[in-house]
């Protein structure tokens, strides 16, 4: 049963206050550690109104720490796991707050360590979910990233932590790493459209770069270490997270068969020995698993703030009573002509309408000869400029 979004909304604050008080305690300053104390107690005590909210208990404003452990343990079949911790916890957390006594540094490691391992276990206890994971695949759009990180998440759960690696990474290269495949370019000249839409460095985009540099299926993606960076950063995403995930995952690649009017083929597997350090497996799928569903979210998010005209069926037109017609570089008819789209054409891509430079009133079309459906093989001619809207069956 999904949970309640009040409870998704707490689960993934105590989350981040938690992940919030491990980087206060790695930065090794004093300072910083009443900050850890401080959040470390208040994703805590996030969590337990989540849990709260979960079981129908009531609690009111003066509910203190210790009692929120007795009521929602009334629920409960069993008590919560590290109560006297998590008490402990919090005294520690009143003395540095009201006193200004800092916690010792020592033990503050030790409280977040059994913090984690409370938020683990009482997760699946009360939730039957990951602390790690809950809620956060269900924010995604539907898809395969989607489908890839929930099967990484079943795969961590049963300790399958290189599987789990392996579908974090097939996520990574559909959202980022396919927009830099240069197999397409590998037999010769290739569509402009096609070659625009490839990421890659454009020396890279040639038969001849490929014959000498291609040396095994993965030598087919060709990063551009810059753009990628600008990119995640325009997302809100650091880049040396998302480097990390590259380091640490297996390498995948999936031909890029849908620019040949096809599916997407099966993805390739590099069996790099260097990723099946089983002393460091559970820690890195962990980390892994948590960051890459926080880079596909961050990507949906901007996707989701672009407002653009999607090229769907109310932006697509044909030719007027099958009768083919010219395309200006101008909105001019006395402009030169760019191209003519034939009256066989079924798919006349609308950008916008616009009165004419002289008289008259004009579309800004793309044709794409061989469009059926998606891009194939007999996309030969490109082109794009200004059509007279009477030639076209689409009123403005």
């Amino acid at each position: 049963m999904a949970l309640r979004q009040s409870i998704t909304k707490r689960l993934m604050l105590a989350r981040y206050l938690f992940s919030q008080s491990k980087d206060a305690v790695a930065s090794n300053r004093e300072v910083a550690t009443f900050a850890a104390i401080n959040l470390l107690q208040d994703a805590i005590e996030i969590f337990f109104l989540a849990a709260a909210d979960h079981l129908n208990v009531e609690l009111n404003r003066r509910t203190e720490f210790d009692q929120y452990l007795d009521k929602i343990g009334e629920k409960l079949a069993e008590p919560l796991p590290f109560r006297h911790r998590l008490i402990e916890i919090n005294k520690v957390r009143v003395l540095s707050k009201h006193n200004g006594i800092p916690p010792n540094r020592t033990e503050l490691t030790g409280y977040v360590e059994d913090a984690r391992q409370f938020f683990e276990d009482a997760c699946e206890k009360l939730f039957g979910n990951s602390f790690w994971t809950i809620s956060l695949i269900d924010l995604l759009p539907m898809g395969e990233t989607r489908q890839f990180v929930s099967a990484a998440e079943k795969y961590f759960n049963e300790r399958e932590y290189h599987k789990c690696l392996v579908e974090c990474r097939k996520a990574i290269f559909v959202e980022i790493e396919q927009d830099y495949v240069i197999d397409q370019f590998a037999y010769g000249d290739t569509n402009i459209l096609i070659a625009a839409m490839c990421k890659a460095p454009s020396h890279t985009k040639n038969k001849r770069f490929i014959d000498e540099n291609v040396r095994d299926p993965f030598d087919y993606i060709r990063l551009d270490h810059s753009r990628v960076d600008a990119e995640l950063l325009r997302d809100g995403i650091e880049p040396e997270i998302f480097w990390n995930i590259w380091r640490l995952t297996p390498s995948v690649y999936r031909a890029q068969s849908i620019f040949m009017g096809g599916e997407p083929s099966l993805f390739s597997i590099k069996h790099d020995l260097e990723r099946y350090d089983e002393d460091a497996a559970e820690p890195n799928a962990a980390y892994v698993l948590e960051h890459t569903i926080d880079i596909l979210l961050k990507k949906a998010k901007t996707r989701s703030s672009f407002r653009k005209m999607e090229a769907d069926t109310n932006f697509v037109s044909k030719p007027k009573n099958g009768k083919a017609f010219k395309v200006y570089r101008k909105a001019d008819k006395g402009s030169e002509v760019v191209g003519e789209v034939p009256g066989t054409a079924e798919r006349v891509m609308l950008k916008y309408w616009t009165p004419g430079l002289k008289d008259g009133f004009f579309w800004r079309v793309s044709y794409m000869d061989g469009l059926e459906g998606g891009m194939g093989p007999g996309v030969d001619i490109v082109f794009s400029g200004y059509a007279d809207e009477n030639d076209l069956d689409h009123g403005k």
